[in-house]
């Protein structure tokens, strides 16, 4: 089934719901140094931890005042909470807001890692003063899932967290593939944009199917690895334009591929890495390996299988 990270973390989110309302909701700000010993006693406390930045005194004031689980739907609709204040505290970072052409076009012909150190500084605000908090978890979650270096000399990767990590934090698991799968930051990074019929690179398959869908267990053969790789030849960066996305079906390899136990035909173009892109967001590893991140992240450091495979349905 496709996957969807509101599905996973209102499932996520049950386990801890169910023991906190259990017991009293009610909580009392503690300082740092007291916040271990009240978590053991109180699941929101607790679920506060997991899904934001750390238990604020205003996130505190919130679910006394609206209760655990209308704070979590508040959460998984973020655009129904005002971060107009945090907006003015971005405003500092014009950098951040700038497309691929303008970056481009900037007189050092890119960012010279003022990009860079914008986007952590920016992170660090966010995780601090946004009201969105789940959202930056997510945003911080995916993040690392789909790993690039902040050292970019031309801005791409502020591009990449902008258009694909920020969003797509709480969108379906296909569209977030597919917007990385296209991403020059990507591209780039792990050289698909030289993934030619004639000379194929097989650097973003493998790590598309180990890191990004399946897992190192995910149930994949080299064989499935140089049909992936295969299936994207062609997936290439135009700096001519503003999303930088190009397919050159000149390059594409129009054979026919075995996937999976899929059967791409011949004479097709982009469709092969949409393809691709479907069969491994449907994926019962790919369920199962996310499932498991997300547990790790939102409910427990050694989450029960049980939740793990309610998750993964």
């Amino acid at each position: 089934m496709p996957l969807s990270r509101r599905n996973f973390l209102q499932v996520s989110a049950a386990t801890t719901i169910a023991t906190a309302t259990a017991t009293s909701t009610n909580l009392t700000w503690a300082a740092p140094s007291q916040q271990q010993a009240l978590a053991a006693d109180n699941p929101a406390l607790h679920l506060l931890n997991r899904l934001t930045w750390g238990a604020r005194l205003e996130d505190v004031e919130r679910i006394n005042a609206i209760g655990i689980e209308a704070y979590l739907d508040e959460q998984l609709n973020p655009e129904s909470l005002d971060d107009s204040a945090l907006d003015e505290w971005l405003d500092a970072f014009p950098l951040l807001n700038l497309s691929r052409r303008e970056l481009y076009l900037l007189e050092d012909g890119g960012c010279g890692g003022r990009c860079g150190r914008a986007l952590i500084n920016s992170m660090v605000l966010r995780a601090v003063h946004s009201q969105r908090q789940l959202h930056e978890r997510m945003v911080e979650f995916w993040s690392d899932h789909f790993n690039i270096p902040s050292e970019s000399e031309t801005g791409e990767v502020t591009v990449f967290q902008r258009e694909v990590i920020q969003r797509n934090a709480l969108g379906s698991f296909r569209d977030l593939l597919l917007a990385s799968a296209q991403s020059p930051a990507m591209l780039y990074y792990l050289d698909n944009f030289l993934n030619e019929a004639e000379h194929p690179n097989e650097n973003y398959a493998r790590e598309l199917m180990e890191l990004h869908a399946l897992g190192v267990d995910g149930g994949y053969t080299e064989h499935d690895v140089r049909e992936v790789s295969r299936a994207f030849t062609g997936w290439t960066v135009h700096n001519s334009s503003d999303d930088g996305f190009f397919f050159d079906i000149t390059v594409h390899d129009t054979g026919e591929k075995s996937i999976l136990g899929h059967t791409l035909p011949i004479e097709r173009g982009i469709e092969d890495g949409l393809h691709v892109l479907s069969i491994l967001a449907n994926h019962p590893s790919a369920a199962r390996f996310i499932s498991y991140k997300l547990a790790v992240r939102f409910v427990s450091d050694d989450p029960p299988q049980s939740l793990i495979d309610g998750m993964a349905q």
